[in-house]
C-alpha cells in the first residue's frame, strides 16, 4: 500500500472541466495532468450558450493566464491557490489499446491511449460512466470527480418525515392542534404523525421554527380550479400558497403535478390575489444540446418548443376554470394571448437571465436538475424584491451529460437551503397524470 503522503498524478477528462473549470485547483499538493485532447474538446464547447459553454470559456481563460507562469509541459506551480502542479501533455496513440479501440478517433479512446502510455502511475478522473467502465477493463485506475457533489450525510432531503406519537403526545396534539417538541426538524419540514395505539389515526403537521413546534396548516381544497389529488400535492400547495416562504423546491417524477400546481398557484397569486404583477417561467435549453438562437422567431417563439409542459398546464387550467372574466376556453384563445401581450405571463430562457433582476413576480424555474450549481446560483441571485421563486425538477431525468443526481443545481439547492426559515421543499413520489404515465416512470 502506498504511503499516505505519496504524491499522485490525476488526469482530468473534459466533462470534469465543463462541470468545474477550476477543478485542477482541488487536488491538494498532487500533480494534475490535462491531456491536449481535453484542451481541444473543451475548446470545441466554448461557443455553447449554456453552463458548459461558459465553463469552457472560463477554463481556457484561466489556462491562458497560467501558461504565462512557465512551461505547461514541464509543469507549473498552482500556488498560492494550492500546492499542486499542473501539466498539459500530448496524448499520442499507442498500440497498447485493444483492436476495437486503437483506430478510433474518439476523444475518450485517445484519452485511454494516453493513460496506457503514461510512464508514471496516474488516476483518471471522469464523470463519464462509459469511460469509467472502459478504463476499468483496461486496468486503469479511475474515479469520479466528487468535489461538485452536494454533501449529504444520508439520503437527499425530502421535506417529509414520519413520527409515531405516544398517547399523551397524541392527546396533546388533538387538544392544542400543535405539538411542542425538542426534537430537531428543519424549518417548514412536514411531519406525518401517527398514533401509537389508535389504528389509522394520522395527520400531517409542519414544523414552525419560530415557536419550535409542529403545528397544523391550511389544506387548500382548490386553487385556480386545480385540486390536489394526494397528500404530497396538498403539502406542495401549502408551500406554494404560503406568502412567508420565498423559495420553494419540488422534486418529483413525471406526472407528479409539479408544473400544474405551480402554474395554478402562480396564476392565483397574480390574477386573483394580485400579490405579484406577473408570472415568469424560466426553462433551460441545455437538454436538447443547442442554443435557442438556432430556432426561428423572436425570443418568445424560440422558447415555446421547450415549454410544452407549461402550455399543456395552461391549456388544462384555462379549459377547466370557468370563473375568470374574459377568458377563452383554450390556450390559443384571446384571454391567454392577452395575458402574454400584457406581460402578465412571461416565458424566458435561463440562458438569457444573466444581468436581470426580476421583481414583483411569481417565478417558476423548470428542470433545475439540468443545470449545475453555478447556474443555479445565477438564477437565484436574479430574484428581486417582492418575488417568490419556485424550483422544479426530477432527479431521475437528468439530460446534461456532465451532471449526476449529486452535482446538479436542484440537489445543491435542496440541501443548501433546508435550514432557512423562508424556504420549503417537498419531494413528490406519486404520479397522477395517468396510470400509464405512472407505470412508465416507475418501470422504465
Amino acid at each position: 500500500m502506498s504511503p499516505k503522503n505519496e504524491k499522485k498524478n490525476f488526469v482530468l477528462d473534459t466533462n470534469v472541466l465543463l462541470d468545474d473549470p477550476y477543478a485542477f485547483y482541488n487536488f491538494d499538493d498532487n500533480t494534475v495532468i490535462i491531456p491536449l485532447i481535453v484542451i481541444q474538446e473543451t475548446d470545441n464547447n466554448k461557443d455553447r450558450q449554456d453552463a458548459a459553454g461558459k465553463n469552457a470559456r472560463d477554463f481556457i481563460r484561466e489556462i491562458n493566464e497560467l501558461r504565462k507562469l512557465g512551461s505547461l509541459e514541464e509543469g507549473i506551480s498552482l500556488m498560492p491557490t494550492c500546492n499542486g502542479i499542473l501539466k498539459i501533455l500530448s496524448a499520442n496513440k499507442d498500440k497498447k489499446l485493444p483492436d476495437e479501440l486503437k483506430n478510433s478517433e474518439k476523444g475518450d479512446d485517445i484519452l485511454l491511449s494516453f493513460m496506457l502510455s503514461f510512464k508514471e502511475k496516474a488516476i483518471l478522473v471522469t464523470n463519464d460512466f462509459a469511460l469509467q467502465v472502459k478504463a476499468s477493463i483496461l486496468n486503469i485506475e479511475v474515479q469520479e470527480y466528487k468535489h461538485q457533489n452536494v454533501k449529504v450525510s444520508d439520503d437527499l432531503y425530502t421535506g417529509l418525515c414520519e413520527r409515531v406519537l405516544s398517547d399523551d403526545e397524541w392527546n396533546d396534539y388533538l387538544k392544542n392542534k400543535k405539538l411542542i417538541t425538542s426534537e430537531k426538524f428543519f424549518p417548514n419540514q412536514f411531519v406525518k404523525i401517527k398514533s401509537q395505539s389508535v389504528p389509522d389515526a394520522e395527520d400531517y403537521l409542519i414544523y414552525d421554527n419560530e415557536i419550535k413546534a409542529l403545528r397544523s396548516f391550511k389544506k387548500h381544497q382548490e386553487v385556480f380550479g386545480i385540486t390536489p389529488k394526494n397528500k404530497e400535492q396538498t403539502l406542495a400547495m401549502n408551500l406554494l400558497m404560503d406568502d412567508n416562504i420565498d423559495l420553494v423546491s419540488i422534486n418529483g417524477p413525471a406526472g407528479g403535478g409539479k408544473t400544474l400546481l405551480s402554474v395554478a398557484v402562480g396564476l392565483h397569486k397574480v390574477i386573483q390575489e394580485k400579490k405579484f404583477s406577473k408570472l415568469v417561467i424560466l426553462k433551460p435549453t441545455e437538454p436538447v444540446g443547442r442554443d435557442v438562437g438556432f430556432l426561428p422567431g423572436d425570443l418568445h417563439e424560440k422558447i415555446l418548443p421547450f415549454s410544452h409542459n407549461f402550455m399543456d398546464a395552461f391549456d388544462f387550467i384555462f379549459t377547466n376554470k370557468k370563473d375568470v372574466p374574459g377568458k377563452g376556453k383554450k390556450k390559443e384563445d384571446p384571454y391567454f394571448e392577452l395575458l402574454m401581450e400584457n406581460g402578465v405571463i412571461e416565458l424566458g430562457s435561463i440562458a438569457h437571465i444573466r444581468g436581470r433582476s426580476i421583481s414583483n413576480a411569481f417565478i417558476i424555474v423548470d428542470e433545475l436538475q439540468n443545470v449545475n450549481k453555478s447556474v443555479c446560483k445565477t438564477i437565484l441571485t436574479r430574484t428581486g424584491s417582492n418575488s417568490k421563486i419556485v424550483a422544479l425538477g426530477d432527479l431521475q431525468q437528468i439530460d446534461a451529460n456532465y451532471l449526476t443526481p449529486r452535482n446538479n443545481g436542484l440537489s445543491h439547492l435542496i440541501e443548501s437551503f433546508k435550514n432557512e426559515q423562508e424556504v420549503g421543499h417537498i419531494t413528490l413520489s406519486k404520479g397522477e397524470r395517468s396510470k400509464i404515465a405512472t407505470l412508465a416512470a416507475k418501470l422504465l
